[in-house]
């Protein structure tokens, strides 16, 4: 689908401390924009806050980022989807 757009409407309700993924992947060599849309607002904070810590770096120092989504009232569950 490269150059193309894919619209995707999905609009589910999660309680808060229900387990759920993000199951997304780019499968071109060139970067993939997407909008999300959560409530209640800021947590747009957390992904400017990961961006800034790993701003000099290729790949996520898992450390940081994993002590960010603690503080953040996230957690990782699982390996991530290859």
């Amino acid at each position: 689908m490269a150059g193309e757009t894919c619209i995707t409407r999905v609009a589910p309700h999660l309680p808060r401390a229900h387990a759920h993924a993000y199951a997304f992947q780019n499968f071109e060599d060139s970067p993939a924009e997407m909008l999300i849309m959560v409530t209640p607002g800021r947590f747009n904070l957390f992904f400017e806050e990961l961006s800034s810590l790993n701003a000099e770096r290729s790949t996520l120092d898992m450390t940081v980022t994993e002590c960010l989504m603690n503080d953040s009232w996230i957690e990782l569950l699982g390996p991530p989807h290859s």
